[in-house]
């Protein structure tokens, strides 16, 4: 087969044999940059999730000091009140 010497020729070509190349790139490029938001928002959703996990856990914990401090309070009042009675 004959190669054109023609720079004109040539060019159009290269552009032809690019063209799909350049076209794959691009639709990679765009998956990429779907791929990417996906990434930032389950990211976004996973730290909200761990903030929420945080709060309960400090509710808990809160609560947790809550009861512990009523169960003493109540042994105590107990404790007294059978002292008491002896």
């Amino acid at each position: 087969m004959q190669t054109s010497r023609n720079p004109k020729v040539l060019n159009h070509a290269l552009r032809y044999k690019t063209r799909s190349i350049l076209d794959k790139v691009a639709a990679l490029e765009s998956k990429r940059d779907s791929v990417n938001e996906f990434i930032a928002e389950k990211e976004g959703a996973a730290t909200e999730l761990m903030n929420d996990v945080n709060a309960s856990k400090e509710k808990y914990e809160s609560q947790q000091e809550t009861i512990i401090d009523q169960i003493n309070k109540a042994n105590s009042d107990l404790t007294s009140l059978i002292k008491n009675k002896l």
